[in-house]
């Protein structure tokens, strides 16, 4: 198996002052592999001032790296993610996702965010809307606890078609 970061070592290194390569062989000697992931985020947090964001980014590559996790996974399951830029209004996008049928919802905050659960297979999931322009709006869907990693192409394929087919 082959890895790839899920950022570049350009990036990485704008941010964290430091390659991937050079944070994994820092991890490795810190024995990182025998720590959870929180503990990993920590280590970089406290001891190394990596910023939060960043510091759950190189820990999660770093599990990645040492096949302690796969791409798309979590402590919780595996996550799906798709979003698209769509020609109209953040408020009337918002209110069509309340409208959508097979969802449960179980938390909203207008035009930003609905949370829910779809009936059909209890999957949980995010919607964000972000107002590109007065009408234009990014819709991102994010599936959360999957089962299988096979479960992400699925529910990618899925999410795309209906963000494909707002009208």
């Amino acid at each position: 198996m082959s890895f790839k970061p899920s950022v570049s070592d350009e990036a990485v290194k704008k941010a964290t002052g430091k390659i991937w390569g050079e944070w994994f062989k820092i991890l490795d000697k810190q024995k990182a592999s025998k720590l959870n992931h929180t503990q990993i985020a920590r280590l970089l947090y406290e001891k190394h001032k990596v910023k939060p964001w960043w510091s759950q980014m190189v820990a999660n590559n770093y599990e990645r790296y040492k096949g302690l996790r796969q791409k798309y996974e979590n402590p919780a399951g595996f996550e799906a993610s798709v979003s698209k830029t769509i020609d109209k209004p953040v408020g009337q996008l918002y209110q069509w996702w309340l409208k959508f049928p097979g969802i449960t919802i179980t938390s909203a905050t207008k035009d930003k965010y609905v949370r829910g659960i779809v009936k059909k297979d209890r999957m949980r999931m995010d919607v964000g809307f972000y107002a590109k322009s007065k009408t234009k709006t990014q819709i991102a869907v994010q599936a959360h606890k999957l089962k299988k990693v096979s479960d992400v192409a699925k529910v990618k394929k899925y999410w795309k078609n209906i963000l494909d087919n707002i009208k």
